[in-house]
């Protein structure tokens, strides 16, 4: 299968990247102490996965301002899929797995055709995320999602 897309994650999560494939996969390769690479999967859709992006690294901070020591932000990626959606995933601190997200952002608007791409802004307001993805129907759809 070809392999459509490729980025590198925030340097704040060590040598990483993602690759969406035409088989319907996310593969996340992970850089080792012993300079080998790992490599996990994730089956996104059946149709194929055209592309791949990283959420901004955002540094943690409790009430005070202060990053809380105990807590780490999980990495996060959005996919861009031949279903005509895109999808968010996020490594679970708990189990190490990458697990779909359930909360959408935006509400109403959708592709009608296969999305091309997908880009994270960076964090410019916090607690809003801000995606864009862009499709074979000739649309761009922005896509934002306040915390909380």
């Amino acid at each position: 299968s070809s392999v459509n897309g490729v980025t590198f994650a925030p340097h704040e999560y060590g040598l990483m990247c993602a690759a969406a494939s035409s088989d319907g996969r996310v593969s996340f390769l992970s850089h080792n102490e012993d300079d080998t690479w790992s490599v996990e999967y994730v089956n996104d859709n059946s149709l194929g996965v055209n592309a791949v992006t990283w959420a901004p690294f955002v540094p943690l901070a409790n009430a005070g301002g202060n990053p809380d020591e105990g807590e780490q932000q999980q990495p996060r990626v959005a996919t861009a899929g031949c279903d005509n959606r895109i999808r968010f995933w996020t490594r679970s601190s708990a189990t190490g797995s990458w697990e779909e997200e359930t909360t959408p952002l935006g509400h109403g608007a959708s592709h009608t055709d296969w999305v091309r791409d997908v880009a994270w802004a960076p964090p410019i307001v916090p607690g809003v995320d801000v995606v864009a993805s862009c499709s074979e129907d000739g649309t761009v759809i922005v896509w934002t999602h306040k915390d909380g």
